[in-house]
């Protein structure tokens, strides 16, 4: 079982004022499914594992307790070839450096 999932869904949904129920609309699964991810009974399906992310705006490693702040966010970079990608990464690195991360700009390269 992943390692705090539950209380890491709980904890998304309930800072943005969310019930159960309308976590559970909005990824297209039962109210009593998330009761059950939120109390460790139950493993999300990796189809919901990708809808939480995406609607939380969080990295899936982040669920899946390799990354210890939900910070990782993804960005679509579909349709952008290699070099553009570069540069979408370069960015951030300087940014984060910008922002006293320093250690974070090796990672991003």
């Amino acid at each position: 079982m992943m390692f705090d999932f539950g209380e890491k869904i709980k904890s998304l949904r309930t800072r943005r004022n969310m019930t159960q129920t309308m976590l559970a609309d909005r990824i297209g699964v039962s109210k009593s499914m998330i009761s059950s991810y939120e109390s460790n009974g139950r493993q999300p399906s990796y189809e919901s594992l990708y809808k939480l992310a995406k609607f939380f705006n969080i990295s899936m490693d982040y669920l899946f307790g390799f990354e210890k702040r939900p910070g990782g966010r993804y960005v679509d970079t579909t349709g952008l070839n290699e070099k553009q990608n570069k540069v979408i990464l370069e960015l951030v690195a300087m940014l984060k450096m910008a922002n006293g991360n320093p250690d974070d700009y090796d990672e991003m390269l």
